[in-house]
């Protein structure tokens, strides 16, 4: 039985930078295997740094991951001019939470088979 339907959605709101209004809402209640493997693939690179540790070129990264994580609904450069900054945090965490309990315990850079 798929757990799916039991996840409480990850939700990202977008907002016009000009006028603050809301421009989309957008819901995903899965996130796809190849999210999932991307995140377990930047969990090194933010895992126990300091915000001020994580490069420009991560960011970018992590704001890709959500934007593909929606089905490229909207685009990291809306991301950068609309999303709320606690929320983007938000969904990055659960995004990297649902990978790394994924992982086997005390492995956080996975090798690949073969």
């Amino acid at each position: 039985m798929s757990n799916v339907g039991k996840r409480t959605p990850i939700t990202i709101t977008l907002y016009d930078p000009e006028t603050d209004e809301v421009k989309g809402t957008y819901s995903r209640a899965f996130i796809p295997w190849d999210i999932l493997k991307g995140a377990i693939q930047l969990i090194p690179k933010i895992d126990g740094k300091d915000r001020a540790e994580i490069d420009a070129d991560v960011i970018d990264e992590l704001a890709g991951l959500v934007a593909e994580a929606f089905g490229n609904k909207f685009s990291a450069q809306d991301l950068g001019q609309g999303a709320d900054m606690e929320e983007m945090i938000a969904v990055l965490m659960n995004i990297v939470s649902r990978a790394s309990s994924l992982m086997p315990a005390g492995k956080t850079n996975p090798t690949r088979p073969g």
